[in-house]
Parts: C-alpha cells; structure tokens; sequence
C-alpha cells in the first residue's frame, strides 16, 4: 500500500490486531511467553506494543503502551483495568474492543471504512443482545456507541424481551431469516458475518481501490477464521462444522 492507503486502512489493521493483544495476554497468563514470540512475528503492532506484550511484567505496563500507541484516554485505561479485574480477559477483551471502535468512529475516516466500522458496530451490538436477551443477564447490556443503529434501538427490545423485533433487526441487517435461540452464539456469528461479506462484495463492486481492498482483507480474515474452525473442530461432525463456517 502507498502511504495514503496504509493511512486509511490502519483503523481496520488495528481492529484485526486486537485479537493479537488477547492471545498475547491469554499466553502471558500461563507464563508462555515463547508463544508470544510466534504470535508476534507477523503482527503490525507498534514496536512499543510489541515489546510490552513480550516482555512486560504486569498488566498496568501493557495496557499504558497501547494507550500511547492506540491513543486510549487515561479514564478508558482505568476501565480496562477494571474489566480485568471484573471479568479476566474476556472481560478485557469486550472493553478493548468497546473502547477501540467508539473511538475510531470518532475520527475521520474514508466513507468505506465508516461504512464497514458502523456495520461492525452493529454486528457486535447484536451479539450483545442476543446474549443478555437468551439468558436473561441482569447487568446492564454494554452497547457500543457510533453504529448505524442508534443503541436505543437495541435498548427497547432488551426492555421489552422482543424476540420479533429482534428476529428483524438481523433479518435487516443480514437478508438472512434470524436464527432460534436454541441455534446458539456460534450460528448467530456465522450469520451476521455472511452478512458482512455480501454488503462488502456489493461495496468492492461498486465503490474504486478501497472498496476492492476492504472487500479483499475481509475475505482473507474470514478465510483464517474458517481454518481455525476447521483446526479447533477436527473432531466435531460436519454438520456442527458447517453452522460456523463463513461461506
């Protein structure tokens, strides 16, 4: 990529490296720091993030070098913190991720990638839903802001346990009839990232050399994702393969 494109697409390099930072930590967590070192030979991480993920000794040191890299304020770093401590990594993970895309959506961007940051949003938002809608969690549901889909939209149907509403609010987003609470996360995901590609293969068609690209990274990322559930699934029939993978 020439500078301006690297320029445009670096939000989206990050949202894809964040899951690099997770897997970092989850070796750091059982000491396998030799893992990190594979994890980290390909990635586009800022040196400084790097050097933290592999050699720093606490959580506090990682988490103050991708506030200067990723721009995060000191109050988002304190909540990273704090959802650490709450909910371990997974917690961690879903702030970073929050906290990440709100601020991206809060900078200017090539009307593609807000397109496809905005759809990302959503996406996430859904799953949210899903999850406090199927098992009644009390917590307060943690939408992110700046998608295409105002949050207060998903709020009243979390409000009023709407199953319908919620069954159009994918069948609108994805094209796709919604799938039964009984299907699970995993075939709702697939869903709504076979939406994805088909809005992004109509965007690759009709938009110049960002579109095409974008079109193309995802397809490289769904590609991954569909081998790593192949690897992780060996000894799962097809048909449970099948409900995951992207086609």
């Amino acid at each position: 990529m020439n500078p301006r494109l690297r320029r445009i697409f670096t939000p989206l390099i990050l949202l894809f490296e964040l899951k690099t930072i997770v897997l970092c930590l989850r070796k750091r967590a059982f000491d396998k720091t030799a893992g990190v070192d594979g994890l980290l030979e390909g990635s586009l991480l800022a040196d400084a993030v790097k050097q933290a993920l592999a050699q720093a000794v606490d959580l506090q040191s990682i988490i103050a070098a991708l506030g200067e890299t990723m721009g995060i304020a000191s109050d988002d770093s304190k909540g990273l913190s704090s959802a650490y401590d709450e909910a371990g990594l997974r917690g961690f993970e879903d702030a970073l991720v929050r906290i990440f895309l709100e601020q991206v959506a809060d900078r200017k961007l090539h009307p593609v990638i807000r397109e496809f940051i905005e759809s990302f949003i959503d996406l996430r938002n859904i799953v949210i839903l899903y999850k406090h809608l199927r098992w009644e969690l009390e917590s307060k549901a943690p939408f992110i802001r700046k998608g295409a889909i105002d949050t207060s939209d998903f709020r009243k149907i979390l409000e009023s346990h709407d199953q319908r509403g919620f069954d159009d609010l994918v069948r609108g987003v994805t094209g796709a009839p919604a799938v039964s609470n009984a299907a699970g996360e995993a075939a709702l995901e697939s869903v709504l990232l076979r939406g994805m590609t088909t809005k992004l293969r109509r965007i690759g068609r009709e938009s110049e050399d960002v579109g095409l690209i974008l079109d193309y990274v995802w397809r490289v990322y769904i590609q991954a994702r569909n081998l790593a559930v192949i690897y992780h699934g060996e000894e799962v029939g097809p048909d449970a393969l099948e409900k995951e993978l992207i086609l």
